[in-house]
């Protein structure tokens, strides 16, 4: 460890760490992951402002409705798989 250290003062790059190889696999799982990963899409199937408190985001139904669009729900996965919620206004879905 000394040895590193030295070589390292003298500005000599070989300090001894995870390896181009090594990061290229973990970037291609982080990356294998996003895309594999579902992201669950949930509309809340409301047409009047008055029954927005049902939801957890109340404001924004609001506002999307007043648009005339529909509120959904938007869940995806973290690595460690805990889910991760948010909600945003998109347009209807044509039946």
């Amino acid at each position: 460890m000394r040895e590193v250290r030295k070589l390292h003062r003298r500005g000599q790059h070989r300090v001894r760490g995870r390896g181009g190889k090594q990061k290229a696999r973990s970037l291609l799982a982080a990356l294998a992951w996003l895309f594999l990963t579902p992201v669950i899409v949930r509309p809340y199937d409301l047409r009047d402002a008055r029954f927005c408190w049902i939801t957890p985001a109340p404001f924004v139904c609001q506002r999307c409705l007043a648009q005339g669009r529909e509120l959904v729900q938007v869940l995806a996965f973290e690595e460690d798989g805990r889910p991760v919620r948010h909600y945003e206004c998109r347009d209807r879905a044509q039946p």
